[in-house]
């Protein structure tokens, strides 16, 4: 399934102006595909909450990205697409960022769309390795599943615009 954030193009030119700002050079790329969330809580009043996944914080670092949302008073933030009326919704979203090979954590928020945008659940995910998946229990409630691919700059180049795999076998990478 194609998200929305596949849709997006991915500006190799982030990695040439180092856009988090840490001064670290980015050398490799993140994947990070969000499955699906259950048991969301319901913040609506009329219907259900009309979820969508945000991703910042990488190391307590700010990385902007194709599809970045600046809110006022608040980071910079990766937004996914809305999925209306549901508290299980499956979102089998892929967002990119170029990072640095020492950045091994992110904030993933969970928020319903509406006038305020309402949180319904955060948590940090953890990407020690150049693979991995899991479950995680969301505060203060629900769970996300989520799975994670890194690959350095020189492998994620040769995949651009080609609908290569980013396992390990099709391009091994060691940290």
């Amino acid at each position: 399934m194609v998200s929305y954030v596949d849709e997006q193009e991915v500006n190799f030119d982030m990695f040439n102006k180092n856009y988090n700002e840490t001064g670290e050079p980015l050398d490799q790329v993140l994947r990070l595909t969000v499955h699906k969330c259950e048991d969301l809580k319901n913040v609506d009043m009329f219907g259900k909450s009309d979820p969508y996944v945000c991703i910042q914080n990488f190391n307590s670092n700010v990385i902007i990205g194709p599809t970045k949302s600046k809110k006022e008073g608040s980071d910079t933030i990766m937004k996914g697409r809305v999925v209306d009326n549901d508290l299980n919704p499956e979102f089998e979203e892929n967002f990119y960022f170029p990072i640095s090979s020492r950045v091994n954590r992110c904030k993933v928020i969970v928020k319903d769309d509406g006038v305020t945008d309402t949180t319904l659940g955060t948590q940090i995910v953890n990407f020690s390795g150049v693979s991995g998946e899991g479950t995680l229990k969301l505060v203060p409630k629900g769970t996300l599943t989520y799975s994670y691919s890194r690959a350095p700059l020189g492998k994620a180049l040769q995949m651009e615009g080609k609908s290569a795999s980013w396992d390990s076998e099709s391009y091994p990478c060691t940290l």
